[in-house]
């Protein structure tokens, strides 16, 4: 009898513990993160200090979500995401297929804070502010709506991008290896080109990038290098042959399956050809800006800078007798007032 009752109560344990693996394996996680523990690399995952409480907005041709204090950013994010969406789709001559979800973190260190970005090994940075994985974009504030718009406003140009390189269905699609051989300035600077004006900062970086010869080797350029100068390259296009050629340049290319193809069928140059034209337009453009101006008195520069510390802001007093400037080393900012 002993042994009957042992066995129904070992049955019933096991009936229950099934039972509960089973609720365990379809009830949702009311803490959504975005992500599947076992998709994540191993070692990888990052510490996080807040627990998420997601929720959402869904629209026609986007998904917006965000948590706590974090709604007001949804909204302004899908309505500016609306009027910028018919914008680029008119630029790239392409409308989107499916939807766009946008995850908004409050500030850059919760972003920080999201095992999101672990979930693949392709990581994208453009322009040193938008990260987007397929047709996920993380969006944070650091309370500038500028930045917060150029976020958006990257990432749709980004997805869409992608349909007009690899085709429509961006998801699941497998790419050509030719096609993503691309160099980094093709599609991180048309990017940057889509979701940025031009500014002062880009034409100084692109014009130092000129003069120290960086911008003769392109293709081998990474990163902020690589994002600026494929920026300059197809505004210079756009200036000189017309926005509407771009999208046909990048579908070119997709047909053709190779980089050269697109400018070769459109604006019948080699790439090499063009990249020449476009360093030519640099130089004389800059030239004459320096045109009329001195340079700093040489008594002004300094003889024997420490590799160390970084120097900026340099100004020049009226009678260019001074200079003030500021050194940045380990963390400490020294204002100078030279003397010449």
């Amino acid at each position: 009898m002993i042994r009957k009752i042992d066995t129904g109560i070992k049955s019933f344990v096991l009936t229950a513990m099934l039972i509960g693996a089973m609720l365990i394996s379809v009830l949702p996680n009311a803490s959504a993160q975005f992500y599947n523990g076992s998709q994540l690399n191993f070692g990888k995952n990052r510490v996080q200090y807040k627990n998420f409480i997601w929720n959402y907005y869904r629209f026609s041709n986007f998904d917006t979500y965000f948590y706590l204090n974090g709604a007001p950013l949804a909204e302004h994010c899908e309505k500016y995401a609306r009027e910028q969406l018919r914008n680029l789709q008119s630029m790239l001559q392409n409308n989107l297929d499916g939807k766009i979800q946008f995850i908004i973190f409050n500030t850059l260190t919760d972003l920080k804070e999201s095992n999101l970005g672990l979930l693949s090994n392709e990581k994208y940075n453009i322009g040193g502010i938008t990260h987007i994985l397929g047709r996920k974009v993380l969006l944070y504030f650091d309370g500038d709506y500028a930045n917060f718009d150029k976020q958006i406003r990257a990432g749709i140009a980004k997805v869409l991008l992608d349909q007009l390189m690899y085709g429509a269905s961006v998801g699941t699609q497998v790419k050509n290896n030719a096609l993503s051989n691309y160099p980094e300035w093709y599609a991180n600077g048309l990017v940057s080109y889509l979701s940025e004006e031009w500014s002062t900062k880009l034409d100084n970086f692109v014009k130092d990038a000129l003069m120290t010869k960086k911008l003769q080797h392109i293709n081998t350029l990474k990163e902020t290098d690589a994002v600026y100068a494929g920026h300059s390259l197809w505004k210079y296009i756009g200036d000189k042959y017309g926005k509407n050629v771009i999208p046909a340049i990048v579908y070119a290319s997709r047909m053709s399956k190779k980089i050269q193809g697109g400018f070769t069928n459109e604006l019948g140059l080699k790439l090499r050809q063009l990249e020449k034209q476009w360093i030519e337009d640099l130089s004389k453009r800059y030239k004459a800006d320096d045109a009329g101006r001195n340079d700093v008195p040489k008594s002004l520069i300094i003889s024997h800078p420490k590799i160390t510390r970084t120097y900026e802001r340099l100004r020049l007093s009226p009678d260019g007798t001074k200079a003030a400037y500021v050194t940045n080393e380990s963390g400490k900012a020294i204002i100078w007032v030279y003397d010449s």
